[in-house]
């Protein structure tokens, strides 16, 4: 039987009228929103008639296959010899050709993934650009450079044919400048494509000889031909010549051309006002269905190395395909900067080259979507232009958007969307035992730290005997499709009222396990997940695609998926719920806001409960694992952010109440830790100072860590404790007496390991060894004074990496996973070594200690009877029965329906092949994929010789003489002068005045006792006051107060970032 027909085969979807499609689309802002895959493509991805997705990912190194519901069928990789995937493939006969750059093409079984041929076919290898392949009649079409000579040209030499079914070679045709971006279009039985400078030529299928060829268009484009069946034209993008300017790299002006197909006439040209550098589309749309040639217009930005611009306007245009004019224009947008949106010099994809607009696709409902550079897939009606919406992303749109049955994908370099007329549902494995509506709603763990103020330590006792786990689940450690570097536990698990676990992994599904730690679901979710949280009968999500989501548990239906920001950047931020304001308290970053490498987000949100803005809120300092305390009567919250700033906030309207901010002072500083409150009143902070030059061996940033004690209702300053080692969770407040105690993890982290190769890492790698000796603490502090009561040493860990890494595949957790605390006198906490301890919170004295194998991002959770133990790859449960006896008879006493006898069933773990399936869904992957490359688990050699600290401190010596500031730098000697005479001016002799100018809505600027910015912290000097200069060193002022508030000696800053904080009078 033959294969069906694929949905969109090739880059030109359908070649009679290419870019668009007989089905109807979906709005960019459908109530269903869209399953996200944590993979993105630069090519433009393929539907087959099994409604799969076929798409090289960005990096070319793989091709996968995906199902609508974000599962692989299959993944297949190239190899060293073959070199990287170039460009986008073709699907027929149920095959998918494809070509890499080292000149090779593959057959593949489209069904199973398995090689059925491949051939070296081009002698000088393949460009790594857009270009595709075409299929037809039993041919192949690929593009590549036939001259060995020619192998490090970057475009395309030549158009190969070869048999679909052997590989054999039937024909080449050779062209003078070269091909970029090529698409040959198949046409019944002649071949059209286009070159680099805009030459239109059509040569024939069965033998490759030509028919015609254009005159160049002038300038050198990445745009290409198409061509429409019902008009029998030819359409050309390219561009004209004209002098080549800052923002005009191939001098500003394009052009759109039409070519009879039979004879190569050009039947009429239109001029453009700006650059054509993309491939069009041909439609008919609106009531009449006029054929309209639609396209992208604007230059092509160039990268941060190699800039051509900093200011790329651009629009998109439609033309009537018979007579070329314009009909419609959109609205100019502008992008500014010198690289592709997403980008930025010293962050990611630096040196990621692009086209401004990709090829725009036409929907039968008469939507047209087009991806813009800048981070953005617009909607358009066809025939008139209009705006329908858009979809904001962290990196940029290059590929054609596809439509399907009932299916929209759109692929950005990081994530691909998969759109449909349907709720997200998980996939349930095992029924609840009850309905959730009997056994009622106050859940055991809600949130990731117990409850919404998280005072964090949790009423319920919980056993300290840690000796042996009653179970271990969701393991995934060996599994063959875990993803090396991503699929880790980062997130603390969420426990239900019939004490169901939800956890996933920064790539995962989410998984939820039941009370004996077999598998109940897996549920898609998206990628990069906060903390969950449950409230009500919902849980509450929020996905590194910026995606909102609400889940109801007992049917594992989506009740909402809206997008609320452009995305959200990976940490383990914690969405959480204000149950009287009915807001979720959330983070995001806008796709104009370039991340940092190592995460964190610039913008607060309030969001309504169906997902919807009810407000946000921009911060100059990033946010890193936001984790606020939230208090509901009094309508407000706090949280911190990675400087140690301290921010009160109201719930209602993100308005502000108080603020502690600790920049420009400690501006630079990394800390992944945040605050917790007490009952006391007060707020306690973790973070770190600002680090020197570089960061210290073993030491992490170097300049040590800091608690903070403020009061709740002023945020006045109660008391600051400084340490010489780091902090990097948040602290846990618990019960002494008629008092409390201040517990944290105090210690420095490292993480990564050196390279399996060998190699030496250059010396500005983020990803340097930077400790093989690490030191760590508990310490408890009086949380009234600050004052120490106690302290506990761990032993030291002596590796580079993490516990539970292996050879490029490192997990990279905080030294500490966030410690949990009862009320009944136990701190629990799991150290990156894979040591879990349980301290009793009045002595620090260790009650028991276990090795849990792996390290840990997460807190450890509670629920009646049972501590969880979250780590890396599996979470672990500790049982106590009689502890959950107690509580079952209290609680049964009570009338509890959490209680329940029908939810507390004698029963022992027992993993069936549904847990297998399960769990490889949870990853992602069909049970049945045969084709898939496995992950590997390879230990991390002993200590390497290149790293150490004496290579750590010879590296820093060299980037520090690499960076000096001009200002630092020996300066040439002056040329001498003739002394002027000047006359006395007033006041000579005498100490300068200086006037604080800056703090105006913060309470003053930072004062510390001494030059360097770890010093101790002496209050804030008001805006206003005077003072008198006594030194004045660098950006350091050393002052005497003479009028204005605030302590009356202190070292302050003259600037931050450009912006002045105190002025000479």
């Amino acid at each position: 039987m033959a294969a069906m027909e694929p949905v969109f085969g090739c880059a030109l979807g359908d070649m009679n009228c290419s870019g668009y499609s007989p089905y109807a689309g979906i709005p960019l802002s459908s109530p269903y929103g869209s399953v996200v895959l944590e993979s993105g493509s630069e090519m433009t991805p393929l539907l087959g008639a099994d409604r799969c997705i076929y798409f090289v990912a960005t990096g070319r190194f793989v091709i996968n296959k995906v199902d609508e519901e974000g599962l692989y069928r299959w993944r297949v990789t190239s190899n060293e010899e073959r070199s990287v995937f170039g460009g986008m493939p073709a699907l027929y006969d149920n095959t998918l050709f494809a070509y890499t750059g080292g000149g090779w093409a593959i057959a593949f079984n489209a069904d199973t993934g398995k090689e059925k041929w491949s051939r070296k076919y081009a002698d000088g290898g393949s460009c790594l650009d857009y270009s595709a392949v075409a299929a037809h009649k039993g041919s192949v079409i690929f593009p590549g450079k036939d001259d060995p000579g020619d192998e490090s040209l970057g475009f395309h030499r030549a158009l190969f044919c070869l048999d679909a079914k052997t590989g054999k070679e039937k024909w080449k045709i050779k062209v003078k400048l070269g091909m970029s971006g090529v698409v040959p279009v198949i046409v019944d039985d002649l071949v059209v494509f286009q070159t680099i400078n805009g030459e239109v030529a059509c040569h024939s299928l069965a033998d490759g000889s030509n028919k015609w060829t254009s005159p160049p268009c002038g300038q050198v484009s990445s745009g290409g031909a198409i061509y429409c069946k019902q008009t029998g034209l030819v359409y050309s993008t390219g561009n004209l010549r004209g002098k080549k300017e800052w923002n005009k790299p191939r001098g500003g002006r394009g052009a759109l051309r039409a070519f009879d197909l039979k004879t190569g006439e050009k039947k009429w040209q239109m001029e453009m006002p700006l650059e054509c550098n993309a491939l069009p589309a041909v439609a008919p749309v609106g009531p009449d269905k006029r054929l309209l040639v639609i396209f992208g217009i604007g230059a092509n930005p160039g990268t941060w190395k190699d800039p051509v611009g900093d200011y790329f306007p651009a629009a998109v245009i439609a033309c009537d395909a018979k007579t070329g004019e314009t009909v419609w224009a959109s609205p100019t947008v502008e992008h500014k900067g010198m690289g592709l949106g997403g980008t930025e010099d010293s962050a990611r994809f630096r040196n990621q080259q692009g086209i401004g607009w990709s090829p725009p696709a036409v929907s039968s409902s008469g939507e047209v979507y087009i991806g813009w550079h800048s981070c953005r897939c617009f909607s358009f009606e066809a025939a008139t232009g209009e705006y329908k919406g858009q979809l904001g992303a962290k990196s940029c749109f290059h590929a054609r958007p596809v439509i399907g049955p009932d299916l929209l994908v759109l692929t950005s370099l990081t994530d691909t969307y998969i759109f449909r007329n349907r709720a997200i549902k998980g996939d349930v494995v095992r029924e609840l035992e009850l309905p959730l509506s009997e056994t009622g709603y106050e859940h055991f763990w809600p949130h990731k730290m117990y409850n919404r103020v998280h005072t964090e330590f949790c009423e319920l006792p919980a056993t300290a005997d840690l000796s042996k786990p009653a179970w271990v689940g969701g393991d995934i450690e060996k599994h063959f499709a875990r993803q090396p570097n991503a699929d880790f536990y980062h997130k603390t698990p969420v426990v239900d009222s019939q004490r169901n676990i939800y956890l996933a992994t920064n790539s995962s599904r989410m998984l939820v396990l039941r009370p004996d730690g077999t598998i109940r679901a897996t549920m898609h979710l998206g990628p990069m997940l906060g903390n969950i949280c449950l409230y009500d009968r919902y849980l509450f999500a929020c996905n590194g695609a910026g995606y909102f989501m609400k889940v109801d548990i007992e049917t594992l239906e989506t009740v909402a998926c809206v997008k609320y920001v452009d995305y959200v950047s990976s940490d383990s931020w914690n969405p959480i719920v204000a149950v009287k304001q009915q807001l979720l308290l959330t983070v995001g970053t806008p796709n104009f806001i370039i991340h940092p490498p190592v995460g964190g987000n610039f913008m607060v949100y309030g969001l309504h409960l169906d997902g919807s803005t009810a407000w946000f809120r921009y911060v100059d300092y990033m946010i890193y694992n936001f984790l606020p305390s939230v208090y509901e009567d009094e309508d407000k919250f706090v949280f911190s952010d990675n400087a140690g700033g301290l921010y009160c906030w109201r719930i209602s309207d993100g308005t502000t109440i108080w603020e502690d901010l600790t920049i420009p002072e400690n501006f630079g500083s990394f800390t992944t830790g945040h605050c917790c409150s007490c009952p006391n009143g007060v707020i306690y902070n973790a973070y770190n100072l600002k680090p020197p030059v570089s960061a210290v061996w073993n030491k992490g940033a170097g300049a040590g860590g800091v608690i903070r004690a403020n009061v709740l209702e002023t945020g006045e300053r109660k008391w600051l404790r400084h340490f010489d080692c780091e902090c990097h969770v948040a602290p846990v407040c618990v019960p002494k007496g008629d008092g409390y105690l201040v517990v944290a993890c105090q210690g420095s982290q490292g993480g990564f390991a050196p390279p399996p190769d060998g190699s030496m890492l250059p010396d500005d790698s983020h990803a340097w060894p930077s400790g093989d000796a690490w030191e760590a603490w508990i310490v408890a502090f009086d949380a009234e004074t600050g004052d120490e009561v106690w302290r506990f040493a761990l032993p030291v860990w002596r590796r580079y990496e993490a516990r539970g890494s292996y050879s490029g595949d490192i997990f990279l957790p905080d030294c500490f996973g966030s410690p949990t605390a009862t009320a009944d006198g136990k701190v629990y906490t799991i150290h990156w070594s894979g040591i879990m301890y349980c301290l009793e919170s009045a002595t620090g004295e260790v009650l028991s200690q276990v090795d849990v194998m792996s390290s840990s991002q997460a807190a450890p959770v509670v629920y009646p009877g049972t501590i969880l133990a979250p780590t890396a790859y599996n979470v672990r449960a500790f049982r106590d029965e009689s502890l959950e006896l107690a509580w079952l008879e209290k609680a049964r006493a009570k009338g509890d329906p959490r209680a329940d006898p029908r939810l507390w069933p004698s029963r022992e773990q027992v993993l069936t092949q549904a847990d297998k399936d399960a769990t490889d869904i949870m990853l992602h992957v069909r049970p049945e994929v045969i084709v898939f490359p496995k992950t590997k688990c390879i230990p991390i050699a002993p200590p390497d010789k290149n790293y150490s600290k004496e290579t750590w401190d010879a590296k820093t010596l060299r980037l520090m003489a690499k960076n000096q500031p001009e200002e630092a730098k020996p300066a040439a000697p002056a040329a001498p002068q003739a002394a002027k005479k000047e006359a006395a001016k007033p006041g000579d002799g005498e100490p300068p005045l200086w006037v604080v100018v800056g703090g105006e809505k913060t309470g003053g600027i930072n004062v510390r006792k001494d030059q360097g910015l770890k010093s101790a912290e002496l209050g804030r000097l008001s805006h206003g006051a005077k003072v008198k200069e006594l030194g004045l060193k660098g950006e350091r002022l050393h002052y005497e107060k003479v009028s204005g508030d605030g302590p009356d000696f202190g070292w302050v800053s003259l600037s931050f970032k450009g912006t002045e904080l105190i002025r000479r009078v």
